[in-house]
């Protein structure tokens, strides 16, 4: 799908620039890049929802085995790669190894991002495991399916979590268990969005059941991302605006839109899962190595021009090694 494929690349973009931006430097601007992880966990969740509607679901073990494959040993590639590479960065700054070894890298991984991809192999799991016991019974229990997490979907927008990030900050920081748990539940209610809307069309395109309205739905849908993520701009982060930015953003994804820009786009939808788990390699660079060097000659970097500069060089780095991965097939597995 073209519009699905441009839409990852916009998201892997919005992943980069909200990492690029730091407080003292873009502020509020970070935003625009919010609705990132709720696109991914959308769409990860539709397509493994209405691949096993549309044709005969894989056995489960098989299906396990390719999930893994995919997801998880480029998860414990990564956090290897960037292990070694904060375990190098303190023989540059003269600084402290922040990285504790402990079982919980498991699953939270050795860098802030990496979380997602634990989450997202669990997710499709239990998503694939609910599919393949609800199709048996029927047009009825389908539908019913998806409407049950159309409501979980709309409850979860509003869940209290402030208690649980508020837990997490106090006895975890910015790292740890509860830390990961928080990120995780505030990708939920996309999830469910994305299944809910792969149960109720059963396998059938979007179009086909919107008949001539899709164009409309789907513009709808960009236009709900444009208003969340303004309103997410003036007031600041909110699990609620974060997964209305996303699920607009995913209904636009889902329908057959075609153009040039699209086109342009679409052509790195499949770099963004490596720019994704790459770039935090190049922002680690930008933030905490070339600052330290430079404040050794007297310079202090404040300016929001290094955050857009940071933004450019991490953008430009993920392409150029998912590029390079992408080519060198014995190394493509990192980038799935």
């Amino acid at each position: 799908m073209m519009a699905m494929d441009a839409c990852r690349t916009f998201a892997a973009t919005g992943i980069v620039w909200l990492h690029s931006a730091r407080p003292e430097g873009l502020g509020n601007w970070e935003v625009l890049g919010r609705a990132g992880v709720p696109l991914f966990a959308g769409s990860a969740a539709y397509l493994c929802v209405a691949s096993i509607m549309r044709d005969h679901p894989k056995p489960f073990l098989a299906y396990v085995w390719g999930r893994a494959a995919r997801i998880l040993i480029p998860f414990f590639a990564w956090s290897l790669i960037y292990l070694l590479a904060r375990s190098v960065k303190p023989f540059i700054t003269g600084g402290e190894n922040k990285i504790e070894i402990n079982a919980g890298l498991l699953w939270t991984g050795t860098a802030h991002h990496l979380w997602f991809l634990p989450f997202i192999f669990v997710a499709t799991i239990s998503l694939f495991s609910l599919a393949r016991f609800v199709k048996p019974f029927g047009h009825l229990s389908v539908k019913l399916t998806g409407i049950i997490l159309g409501i979980s979907c709309v409850l979860g927008l509003f869940m209290p979590q402030s208690w649980l990030a508020a837990y997490a900050d106090k006895h975890y920081g910015n790292s740890g268990n509860f830390y990961t748990l928080v990120l995780s539940l505030d990708a939920i209610p996309a999830l469910l969005f994305g299944a809910a809307a792969a149960f109720l069309l059963a396998g059938r395109a979007p179009q086909s059941q919107l008949s001539t309205t899709w164009r409309a739905v789907g513009l709808a849908g960009l236009a709900l991302f444009v208003g969340a993520t303004g309103v997410l701009f003036y007031q600041g982060r909110s699990l609620a605006g974060e997964n209305i930015a996303g699920i607009g953003l995913f209904i636009f994804a889902v329908m057959p839109f075609e153009n040039a820009a699209l086109r342009t786009l679409a052509k790195l939808g499949p770099l963004a899962f490596g720019i994704y788990v790459s770039h935090i390699l190049a922002v680690d660079l930008m933030r905490n190595i070339v600052p330290k060097l430079l404040e050794k000659s007297g310079t202090v970097i404040t300016a929001v021009w290094w955050d857009v500069a940071t933004f450019i060089v991490a953008l430009a780095f993920g392409i150029a090694i998912s590029m390079m991965l992408k080519r060198a097939k014995p190394l493509a597995w990192l980038i799935a």
